[in-house]
């Protein structure tokens, strides 16, 4: 992260008092600790002061500013920084099993791209944590809800970006067909809602047609960390499945530090009923682009639910027919 995000990170007070008040609880007198992705080493920081030995802190990006900040505070004489990617860092045999706490605040705040930090985060703690020693966060819990936003609706997102891909090809006289793939294929950041300043999504015009349920936990304390095939929700107001909402907790202690949102596009995009189950599909199309297939489980029959006779996951084109 540049300065800017590190500062915009660092003014969720909730988020960031919540870290200190763990490391003061976590952290031991003569504890070694290692702070994996340290960033601007405030947690490092805070480890010390709360009597830690001594801390490597280890981040990819230029430590310049984090080492600069740690001699302001008079907290460098204990706080070795290190640019190195973390996985070579673990495989280094001197540091096998050395650490009475490991600090592993790595998370991108999306299960798609966290599926890679949460197994780095196990790697780490596989390898480098004491035998009976502290891992903060301990867990990180998911939890999901189907929603009905027309502004994240994928198909609607795409048929805009086929007419203004016609559109310029109609004023410069060109061919723009490779644009166009191109943008079908990638997941821009421009597509994902705003944030609020807590980093909670901004969600004008969505409508939750599913609670938020639990979707499955990685937890460091028992080696868990397997994420599902799909994940199911049962349907509580009839509309349109435009979305997934995706809750990120992170946990120690049974203590919640902070928590994330992110949006998951539903690639069919289709009507579903109340009372009905729906189950949705956490494939390779979902890590790379976002995208998650649903398929409706149970119908209405008779106002109970019945199970589907057929398969009712459907095209982009299904959509569009039946839009028509």
């Amino acid at each position: 992260m540049n300065p800017l995000q590190h500062l915009n990170m660092l003014l969720r007070f909730d988020r960031t008092f919540n870290l200190r008040h763990l490391i003061r609880q976590q952290i031991s007198s003569g504890d070694r600790v290692l702070d994996a992705g340290c960033g601007l080493g405030i947690l490092s920081a805070w480890a010390v002061q709360a009597g830690a030995a001594s801390v490597d802190a280890v981040d990819l990006s230029h430590l310049g500013l984090a080492l600069k900040l740690a001699e302001t505070n008079r907290v460098a004489d204990r706080i070795c920084f290190h640019q190195a990617n973390l996985l070579d860092f673990a495989n280094e045999k001197s540091r096998k099993n050395s650490y009475d706490c490991i600090i592993a605040m790595i998370y991108l705040n999306d299960p798609r791209r966290d599926e890679a930090q949460s197994q780095l985060a196990m790697d780490l703690v596989s390898r480098l944590l004491k035998k009976d020693g502290k891992v903060i966060p301990e867990k990180v819990e998911y939890s999901m809800a189907v929603c009905e936003w027309p502004e994240q609706n994928w198909f609607s997102r795409q048929q805009r970006l086929a007419d203004q891909v016609a559109e310029i090809s109609g004023r410069y006289g060109l061919d723009f067909g490779p644009l166009r793939e191109n943008l079908a294929s990638q997941t821009c950041n421009d597509f994902f809602p705003e944030r609020t300043p807590d980093g909670r999504l901004k969600m004008p015009g969505c409508r939750m047609l599913s609670r938020e349920a639990a979707a499955f936990t990685v937890d460091y304390l028992t080696g868990e960390i397997a994420y599902p095939e799909t994940v199911s929700a049962t349907i509580e107001q009839a509309g349109n499945a435009d979305a997934v909402i995706w809750w990120q907790k992170i946990v120690s202690q049974d203590h919640l530090i902070f928590t994330n949102q992110t949006v998951g596009w539903i690639r069919n995009s289709q009507p579903v009923a109340q009372g009905e189950t729906v189950r949705m599909t956490l494939d390779g199309e979902w890590r790379a682009r976002n995208l998650i297939g649903l398929e409706r489980v149970t119908q209405l029959y008779d106002g109970r639910p019945r199970p589907s006779k057929e398969c009712l996951m459907t095209t982009d084109e299904d959509v569009q027919r039946k839009s028509e």
